[in-house]
């Protein structure tokens, strides 16, 4: 092999992936001459980067060549859902783009208001505009299963009636459809919870 010129994918990196998971399948590059033959040469640090997609690029960023051979052990990428490409560099050699990564959403951590309930409503009856709250990941995108999402007064006291805790759809989308506020008129606002889930606080909602 002559003088290394350039960047080479050996290992691709997985196809697709979980946001804010680490690739199940970690990338490795190799240097390379101009005629494509490996150069084992050990040493040479190696830098990946996003290539495209809007996420964050997370984990060790940089690794060295050992035998030629730069191998990525914890890559994730933490963004919107979509295609992802990966681009490895390194000083005075052409660099590498991976083949596409999709993301998918990752794990749950919060629950987020998608439709805030009506701003005022009569006392004892339901809101005209019911509320609607989605599961999502740490990157904001909705993640789907089924999961018990309930609803309760944050501020303000009163009793909420009404179906209190409904299921999550195919889209993790959590929809109530009678719940109303009975006791003295003024403001309140609203708390949904599910499980281990950062809760969601709606807006506020005056009775009269």
């Amino acid at each position: 092999a002559g003088t290394a010129t350039q960047l080479q994918m050996t290992t691709q990196p997985s196809p697709s992936a979980q946001s804010g998971v680490a690739l199940a399948v970690q990338p490795a590059v190799r240097l390379a001459d101009v005629f494509g033959n490996a150069v084992a040469t050990n040493g040479v640090t190696v830098t990946v980067s996003l290539a495209s997609g809007s996420g964050t690029l997370g984990g060790t960023l940089s690794a060295l060549t050992a035998g030629g051979v730069a191998t990525f052990t914890n890559l994730a990428i933490t963004g919107p859902t979509g295609a992802y490409t990966l681009q490895f560099a390194s000083t005075g050699l052409t660099s590498v783009t991976s083949t596409t990564i999709g993301i998918g959403a990752g794990v749950a951590t919060q629950l987020a208001m998608v439709t805030q309930p009506s701003s005022s409503a009569v006392n004892g009856v339901a809101f005209a505009v019911q509320p609607a709250v989605q599961v999502r990941d740490a990157a904001g995108n909705p993640v789907a299963g089924v999961r018990a999402v309930t609803a309760s007064i944050a501020t303000g006291g009163g009793t909420l009636g009404g179906t209190l805790t409904v299921n999550t759809d195919a889209a993790g989308l959590a929809t109530f459809t009678n719940l109303a506020i009975t006791g003295t008129v003024g403001p309140r606002t609203l708390r949904f919870t599910s499980g281990t889930l950062s809760q969601a606080l709606s807006g506020s909602v005056t009775t009269t």
